[in-house]
């Protein structure tokens, strides 16, 4: 799996063409980025031609991008 490659990834699921990733500071722990990372994947795969879309999480509020 990616996880084993990448240390910021915490998590990656999918069913069919529908995928999740979970970005993390410490996978171990869970402890998340000071800032959301998810626009900046966002913006590199619009880039590269992939659509994408992101749901951040702060707390408890969520944001999408």
């Amino acid at each position: 799996m990616l996880e084993s490659e990448f240390d910021v990834l915490a998590d990656g699921r999918s069913l069919g063409l529908l995928s999740a990733i979970e970005f993390d500071k410490d996978r171990k722990t869970g402890e998340r980025f000071e800032t959301p990372k998810a626009p900046q994947v966002v913006e590199m795969a619009g880039k590269l031609g992939l659509i994408c879309w992101s749901v951040t999480y702060v707390g408890t509020a969520a944001s999408h991008y």
